[in-house]
């Protein structure tokens, strides 16, 4: 199979997918291409408030993964889970620009173009971190920081 490496596959029964937590729904419907059928008359119906859990959920998680390495995380290993942690702003900042506009981003290169100010200097680390990683790693305090803020300033969205 070609591109073998980008298959993920989801197997689920009928029922247990009418019954998925709707949070989940919303992404998870943007991200997945059917080659056999359509999913849509199996989902059901989500709204704006099911996605802006959705986000706070994975603000959420992120912000307690952020903490627990802050504090908790290996000196010699902070560089690399600062790289895991900026990895992760990708999904929740699909959906916070989706909730702004309507309109879903499925690529980092696609999401990027259209993010402006901290969201966007957000991406750019993950995006290319490379290029990004020693000033990071010199300042391990500041990226904690920048992703609690933002993380924080999710969680307070109504």
């Amino acid at each position: 199979m070609q591109e073998h490496e980008k298959a993920c596959g989801f197997i689920c029964g009928r029922e247990e997918l009418q019954n998925w937590p709707k949070h989940e729904l919303f992404q998870f419907s943007q991200d997945t291409d059917s080659y056999y059928g359509s999913l849509e008359p199996l989902l059901p119906a989500w709204d704006e408030t099911d996605i802006l859990r959705s986000l706070k959920i994975s603000a959420a998680n992120l912000y307690h993964e952020v903490c627990h390495l802050y504090l908790f995380g290996n000196p010699i290993t902070r560089t690399a889970d600062l790289k895991t942690l900026y990895k992760a702003v990708f999904f929740p900042l699909q959906l916070a620009e989706y909730l702004r506009t309507g309109y879903y981003c499925n690529t980092k290169g696609e999401l990027l173009q259209r993010l402006q100010g901290e969201e966007k200097a957000l991406l750019e680390k993950s995006a290319c971190w490379e290029q990004y990683s020693k000033t990071i790693a010199a300042n391990t305090e500041a990226a904690f920081e920048e992703l609690t803020r933002w993380c924080g300033a999710i969680l307070k969205r109504n």
